[in-house]
Order: C-alpha cells, then structure tokens, then sequence
C-alpha cells in the first residue's frame, strides 16, 4: 500500500514538469496615453510582456484573442508575439518556442482621436495540450489630448501604485488645487481640494484602473493608478 501511494505521488509530480513548459510574467496589464487630435492621427498605444520557455524540448505556442472590448469602430487592435506583428483583424497565430528563448509579447491600441477605454484578452497555450494556458488581460485609456506645455510642465506622482487602501499624490508644480477621479468607463468617483502630498482613501473603489487629474488655473496632470 505504502508503494502505490509513492507512485501515484511521483507521477503527479512529473506530470506537472512535463505541463510547465512556458511561463509569462504579467497576466494583467494596463497601458494609457492620449488620443489623436484628428481623425487622421496615428496613435499607437502598446503595452507589453514577457515569456519564457521552461521545458527541455522545443513548442508550438498558439495565442487566440478571445476578447477585443474597444469602444467605436475607429479603434483597432493588435497582437505581436516574439515573432512578428499580426495585422488588426488576426485573432490567432503561432510560434515555435525553443528551451531557453524567451521574448516580448506586445498588445497594440491604434485609437486615433477618440478617447475612451478598452479591453483585449489573448490566450496563449502549448498547441501540443491547449488545457495549459494563460491569458493576458490588457486594459487601455485613452485621454483626451491636452496642450503639450502643460503636460510637460505638471507631473503627478502616487505611491503607492498599485495600492489597496491609500495612495499619496504628489506634484511638482501644483502645491494647491483641485484632485478628480475617474473609473475606466470615464466615470467621476471622487472628487475635492488638493494639496501636495495628501492622501486619498480609495479602499471602496473597485479593482480596477482609475484616471486622476489635478490641477489648478496654471496646470493640469493627468495620470494612471490601478487599485489592487
């Protein structure tokens, strides 16, 4: 009895190293920037990972976008393995993975002038045994453009990012002024005064990506935290 359990166990354990042949680093990503002013604009906003080969032998890796959430027919989207870059309207590819290579997987948001949020979800398995796999989750927000001036000139940072329970902002060039936070449907969730280096309670939103925008008559700072 004692020597069929120490097998069965042996066996679980290989099975799993023979299954863990690629891993990613992130799963859930999340990228912003701002829209085109015009409808002719090229806007190209990306976010990116990475994947590694764990196994001994070489694999096919297959992705499939199984979700492509953008918010007007203007926005398109595009993935690019360790390869190549795939056009806007390919859902699926393939590349061979060979032990030890690793390489950068990239999500692509062309979202012209329109500034709205979105989604991309793209599955990554071994062709050989589609039951292992790992999705990425790729959320995008693009702002509407502001002069570039005041951009450059105002820059808030938040600490931590991502948080759970609090973030602390802070800004080089506004001391006073006013804080506005909006959820990833472009929804207000709070509002108030600022004063550099306060506080916000942000442990009831939800989890999720969030635009802050602080400013006062001079500046305007536009930034990105995620709540955990």
């Amino acid at each position: 009895m004692f020597k069929r359990i120490t097998f069965v166990f042996i066996a679980v354990l290989t099975s799993v190293s023979v299954r863990a042949q690629f891993h990613i680093e992130d799963d859930t990503l999340y990228t912003y920037g701002f829209a085109g002013k015009t409808a002719s604009d090229f806007i190209d906003i990306e976010a990116e990972t990475k994947i590694k080969h764990l196994g001994s032998s070489p694999e096919v890796i297959k992705w499939v976008r199984t979700e492509n959430q953008l918010p007007s027919t203007e926005w398109t989207s595009a993935v690019c393995d360790i390869i190549a870059c795939r056009s806007a309207d390919t859902d699926t590819g393939s590349f061979l993975f060979n032990p030890g290579d690793s390489g950068k997987l990239y999500f692509h948001f062309y979202t012209k002038n329109v500034n709205a949020s979105g989604k991309m979800v793209v599955r990554f398995s071994r062709a050989s045994d589609p039951l292992q796999y790992q999705d990425i989750v790729t959320f995008i927000t693009a702002w509407k453009p502001v002069g570039i001036n005041t951009l450059a000139s105002s820059v808030t940072r938040a600490f931590p990012n991502p948080a759970k329970d609090e973030v602390t902002f802070s800004n080089n060039m506004i001391d006073e002024g006013r804080i506005e936070i909006y959820n990833a449907m472009g929804q207000m969730v709070s509002q108030g005064g600022f004063i550099n280096n306060m506080s916000v309670d942000i442990r009831d939103f939800s989890h999720g990506l969030y635009t802050v925008k602080i400013s006062n008559s001079l500046y305007t700072s536009v930034s990105i935290i995620v709540k955990q």
